[in-house]
């Protein structure tokens, strides 16, 4: 991804040598640079372009040429400004962009936790709760290394079945009161404190399911035994 540091102002090297660009119009493109490296690829991307720029910007565009050496204070001054504004502009844009994108995520996850409960209001059976919610939750968290393990009755599932080893980073425990009905568990990490809160949503309502299920079946039980 910090790739995007680097191409983006070695682009507006190339584009502003080409059209032999003065240092005003040479800054200008070195700034959209910045906003692009910073779009593309986050905000030590944006940083990157905007150390490169500024590095390119001298060196290529400033007298003397092909030095980073500045002879006019007016030059250095114009520089440092645009190292600033550089900096300033591909960290604004990166956090305005991450905003959005965990805005979109939270909007996800919500509803993700909704479907589920839905599921557990039309009492669907626990096999089908368990398997949406595993799907469910691994398209919230942008992962497929998600696992929930019911204890009685025995029941796995993941998102990738095929997936034999597992070394959970995380995981849930899914109770009812004081008894243990399984885990939720992943192995994406770090987690952040609303990722975690939401896990813990998500096991308590899965908990819900579980016990549901099972009062379900003694029932059940029971009228046929009457």
């Amino acid at each position: 991804m910090l790739l995007a540091g680097v191409v983006m102002p070695a682009a507006a090297s190339g584009l502003g040598w080409a059209l032999g660009a003065t240092t005003t119009t040479a800054g200008m493109l070195y700034v959209l640079a910045v906003v692009a490296a910073a779009w593309l690829a986050g905000i030590r991307a944006g940083f990157l372009a905007s150390a490169l720029s500024f590095l390119g910007l001298n060196y290529l565009f400033t007298p003397p040429l092909y030095t980073f050496r500045v002879e006019s204070s007016d030059d250095l001054a114009a520089l440092a400004v645009f190292l600033v504004v550089a900096f300033l502009i591909g960290s604004l844009l990166a956090r305005a962009l991450a905003q959005r994108d965990r805005a979109e995520r939270r909007e996800e996850q919500a509803r993700v936790l909704y479907g589920l409960l839905s599921r557990l209001r039309a009492r669907e059976s626990m096999e089908r709760v368990i398997e949406a919610t595993v799907a469910d939750v691994a398209t919230a968290f942008a992962v497929d290394d998600v696992r929930i393990r019911i204890d009685d009755p025995p029941l796995v599932r993941t998102a990738r079945p095929d997936d034999d080893g597992w070394e959970p980073a995380f995981a849930v425990a899914l109770r009812s009161g004081d008894r243990a009905q399984g885990s939720l568990e992943t192995r994406r990490a770090p987690l952040d404190e609303d990722d975690v809160a939401l896990l813990r949503a998500f096991g308590g309502q899965l908990a819900l399911a579980v016990e549901s299920a099972r009062l379900d079946e003694s029932a059940r039980r029971a009228e046929v035994d009457a």
